[in-house]
Formats: C-alpha cells, sequence, structure tokens
C-alpha cells in the first residue's frame, strides 16, 4: 500500500481517550501521537531507527532522552521495523475497507435492471432453504517469524473474506428488499462482519443466513431497517433455521 493512498489518518479517539497514553506527560504523549501519524504515513511502520524517527517527527536529542523511555511500551519490534498494534488493526481495517469501497465504486455501471434479471432465478433457487418464520428467539510452525507471517496471512484473508461479505450483503439487500438500497455504516459493518467470518468458515452459508434474515417475517427483524448490524445480531438464530430446516430435508430423503 503506498503512502499517498491513506494520508488521512484515522484515529481511535474513543480508545485513546480512555488509554494509559493518554495519561503520559504532555511532551511524551506529543511524541508517541507524532510517531503515530509518521507510522500511518508508512502503512503503519517505522524504521527501528531511533536518529530516523526522531528527524521524522522533528524533536531534539533531549526531548527524545526525556520522552522516548516513557512510549517505549507501546511499540514493539517486528523484524526491521516499530509498530503500534492497535494501529497496525486500524490501518489494516482501513486498507481492507477502501478495497471494499474502491471494488464497489468499479461496479457502479451495473444497472438496477440487471440485478433485477438476476433476482427471480435466485429467489427460486433460495426459496428452497428458507421456511417460514418462527417465533422469536493453530498450525504448528517451525519459528517465531513463521509464525507472525501465518498470522498475518490468515488475518489478511479474514479481512478480504469480511470486505466482499459488506459488499455482497448490500446486493441481497436490494435482491430481497424490492429493489431497495442499504447503505452501509462502512466502518461498523465491517468490524461486524469481521466476527462473522471469524466465526463461519463458509461464506456461502453466510451468504443463506443474509437471505433468511432479509426475507424473514420475524416479528423482531419487521420492526428493523434489516441493516447489517440486524444480521449480524441474528445471524446465529438463522443459522439454527437453517440447520432445522436442513435436518428436515435429510429426514425426508431417508
Amino acid at each position: 500500500m503506498a503512502a499517498e493512498k491513506l494520508l488521512a489518518e484515522w484515529f481511535w479517539t474513543d480508545r485513546w481517550m480512555g488509554s494509559s497514553a493518554f495519561l503520559l506527560p504532555l511532551e511524551a504523549r506529543g511524541l508517541y501521537r507524532e510517531m503515530l501519524t509518521q507510522a500511518w504515513r508508512r502503512g503503519a511502520r517505522l524504521p527501528n531507527d531511533h536518529d530516523a524517527i526522531r528527524r521524522a517527527v522533528g524533536c531534539t536529542d533531549e526531548e527524545w532522552a526525556r520522552s522516548w523511555p516513557l512510549v517505549e511500551k507501546y511499540w514493539r519490534v517486528k523484524r526491521d521495523a516499530l509498530v503500534n498494534q492497535t494501529q497496525s488493526e486500524i490501518y489494516r481495517q482501513t486498507v481492507a475497507i477502501r478495497t471494499v469501497r474502491s471494488k464497489a465504486g468499479r461496479r457502479g455501471g451495473l444497472t438496477a435492471q440487471a440485478l433485477k434479471g438476476q433476482a427471480k432465478p435466485q429467489a427460486k433457487s433460495e426459496a428452497k432453504f428458507n421456511p417460514p418464520s418462527p417465533s422469536p428467539s493453530p498450525d504448528v510452525v517451525p519459528t517465531e517469524l513463521h509464525k507472525e507471517h501465518t498470522v498475518e496471512i490468515a488475518q489478511e484473508t479474514l479481512d478480504a473474506r469480511a470486505g466482499r461479505l459488506v459488499e455482497r450483503y448490500a446486493e441481497l439487500f436490494y435482491l430481497h428488499r424490492r429493489g431497495a438500497r442499504y447503505h452501509s455504516r462502512i466502518h461498523l459493518d465491517f468490524m461486524k462482519a469481521q466476527e462473522l467470518v471469524r466465526t463461519w468458515a463458509d461464506d456461502a452459508r453466510l451468504e443463506k443466513l443474509a437471505i433468511i434474515v432479509l426475507e424473514s417475517d420475524d416479528e423482531w427483524i419487521s420492526h428493523t431497517d434489516r441493516g447489517f448490524g440486524v444480521f449480524a445480531a441474528k445471524a446465529s438464530w438463522a443459522d439454527d433455521r437453517l440447520a432445522a430446516w436442513e435436518a428436515q430435508q435429510k429426514a425426508q430423503a431417508n
């Protein structure tokens, strides 16, 4: 990810106000925030070189000597870089969200007529697993370096799945809510999607659960906007319904 692509730094204000770093002396707090900004411009990482960091943030040798010992604990060495764990998470989410938005923009030429054309055959194929609504109701790795790399790849895969799920939900919303448009609350929806893809490894099943929520006549769901947050809240409920229907179909087949 080129630095110029994410120059608009996204800062976790709510977590910051309640963190121990917020209680640092003003000088140390200033160094910490300047380091975070410089790290953001470099893909959420700083070179593990104190002189280079000091020049980048514009602080003197004396200021560094006073403040670095106070902020050191908020950074960890990762190969040849310094990273802040919270910022790394936020940066990764922001990149994934930007990718989702970019893909959605490229598909902006998809017409409503094309989507409607998909709706009828899809509705027929999906009806079979959407019965009437009832009442509410690690791999062993040889080295630490390999392990860290494996964790990063796994997280990137989860983020990519979460991004696709948010994107697909908007399409399903259009198809199953009579052409209504869903305006995603992208950061909130993406974080909920991350939890969903961690819980369900099968993306096709998640899509089925989304359709159940979108088409359900459940009393509680009917009084909501059926947004992504509703889907996330009712996913387990929908999974129970789908599992019951699948068991019924299996019993009938036998």
